[in-house]
């Protein structure tokens, strides 16, 4: 393989990889841990792969961090982003227990 093919990749490889991370963005992530009783609340998200942010990362997988429902991406208006704007104490109070291909019964 000409040289040229390999950095053509390595640089994708490396694109890929800083849109699944994050990028160096600057901002909290949503915590998948257990809400805390008396807090001031937060936002919870069940669902499939549209609740997760599948495929909004470059590559086709889930990319919680655009999600519109419990993201902290830069570029992604979420409802978690609106809800902080108005109570800061929302902060890291953002559960997404949503899963590609779930279902709903």
């Amino acid at each position: 393989m000409p040289r040229r093919w390999i950095t053509a990749v390595a640089c994708l490889l490396a694109l890929v990889a800083l849109a699944c991370e994050g990028g160096g963005e600057a901002g909290t992530r949503p915590t998948r841990s257990t809400p805390q009783p008396g807090g001031s609340g937060g936002i919870a998200a069940l669902g499939d792969s549209i609740s997760t942010g599948f495929g909004s990362c470059l590559v086709l997988t889930s990319c919680e961090r655009n999600s519109w429902s419990t993201g902290d991406g830069l570029r992604v208006r979420s409802l978690y982003r609106r809800l902080l704007d108005r109570d800061p104490d929302v902060r890291e109070r953002a559960y997404n227990h949503a899963r590609p291909g779930a279902r709903a019964a």
